[in-house]
């Protein structure tokens, strides 16, 4: 019985042994393809990088253009604001000058008008009433007899 022993033994190592090197085939078997793997994965990074990173950049780029034309625009306003202001301030002025440089003298001449209208209907109304001509032929006038009504 013991030479069964020691057969079963050797059995039992040898297909230890033929475990042990399955696995390590296998072992190397995934090392490989892990390596594999890992290459294709750095090739891929590799291509990104070269396709990729440049769009990022140009992205970048973009972005600051944008924010500088964004920026230079809101200052352009800005400006456009004040010289519309400073422009309508400056109308408001000259038409308030304008209105008293015209309507002082129209002012004055509207009171000259008036007075020159009042006497010409006082002249109207002294002819109407038989003024002159009156007093040249010696005439009396026409509202003699109601000189009793003025008091």
């Amino acid at each position: 019985m013991e030479s069964w022993g020691v057969i079963l033994l050797a059995v039992i190592a040898v297909c230890c042994l033929v475990q042990a090197a399955v696995q390590t085939v296998v072992l190397v078997g995934l090392v490989r393809s892990g390596q594999r793997v890992a290459r294709r994965l750095d090739d891929i990074q590799s291509q990104l990088d070269r396709e990729i990173r440049p769009l990022l950049q140009n992205v970048g780029q973009i972005t600051r253009n944008v924010s500088d034309i964004s920026e230079l625009a809101l200052h352009r306003a800005k400006r456009i604001d004040v010289l519309l202001a400073a422009t309508v301030e400056t109308l408001e002025d000259g038409v308030a000058t304008l209105r008293r440089s015209v309507m002082g003298p129209l002012g004055r001449l509207a009171d000259v008008t008036a007075v020159v209208r009042g006497l010409r209907r006082g002249v109207e109304v002294y002819r109407q009433l038989g003024g002159f001509e009156a007093q040249r032929k010696g005439t009396t006038r026409r509202y003699a007899e109601d000189e009793h009504l003025f008091i």
